[in-house]
């Protein structure tokens, strides 16, 4: 059966919304800077650190205060520890208040008017993972048992056997499988070795890493995303 699989963060819904409300509520004119620039550098240094985390090596607390404290230092700010977890835990308070965007609303009804089996696969600790699954309602159009979270299987994305996990549990084809994430190198990258075709959601115009990985499609937005899956679909009617 023709599958298409998202990931959630950045992908499902735009990351930078709930960034922006904490920075907000906490920052509001203290400083003249892109918030849309912090982000990116946000997520930077979070992936920098995104595998120390999953090995135990440095706790979420201190991966929360890295992240936000080396993105304002990056932007030439200083914040305090207790700034940086109040920050993050403002936008982890918005990130319970998400909501699916009409055109996502709109894909996901094409997929099951087209009888397209649909999961997702995210990358982080459970609770905070399913919060934002939960609050996004995607249950509604994505069974419980196709929602694979990194935290509750203990492997990560870019890693085969997750991607290998997945594929055993949906009883997927991976010709017949477009993975949907908006990280080249652990959504792009790990689909492709898995065989799986790719959508790359590249909202913030980043370049394409060099190699020899390249997405079978590239868009920029969800409206571009939505044409993507409508001509994939037909190419692949059964």
């Amino acid at each position: 059966m023709r599958a298409i699989i998202f990931d959630v963060d950045d992908t499902l819904y735009d990351q930078v919304i709930p960034f922006q409300k904490a920075y907000d509520e906490l920052f509001k004119g203290c400083y003249e800077i892109s918030v849309e620039e912090l982000y990116k550098r946000s997520r930077h240094f979070s992936d920098e650190v995104f595998e120390a985390t999953q090995r135990g090596e440095m706790s979420m607390e201190k991966m929360y205060i890295y992240r936000v404290q080396k993105a304002f230092e990056s932007l030439e700010i200083l914040v305090s520890d207790e700034e940086a977890l109040k920050f993050q835990d403002l936008y982890a308070t918005n990130q319970k208040k998400l909501e699916l965007s009409k055109t996502m609303i709109r894909i996901m009804n094409l997929c099951q008017e087209n009888q397209i089996r649909l999961g997702i696969i995210t990358n982080g600790p459970s609770n905070h993972q399913w919060n934002k699954v939960e609050a996004l309602r995607v249950m509604e159009y994505i069974p419980r048992e196709f929602v694979f979270v990194s935290g509750d299987i203990g492997v990560a994305k870019p890693h085969l056997d997750l991607f290998n996990y997945v594929k055993e549990k949906m009883d997927l084809i991976p010709q017949e499988t477009l993975l949907v994430g908006d990280t080249f190198e652990s959504d792009i990258v790990g689909a492709n070795m898995a065989g799986w075709q790719t959508v790359w959601l590249n909202r913030r115009q980043r370049e394409m890493p060099e190699g020899e990985v390249v997405p079978n499609f590239c868009v920029r937005h969800e409206e571009e995303l939505y044409d993507v899956i409508v001509k994939w679909i037909e190419e692949n009617k059964e």
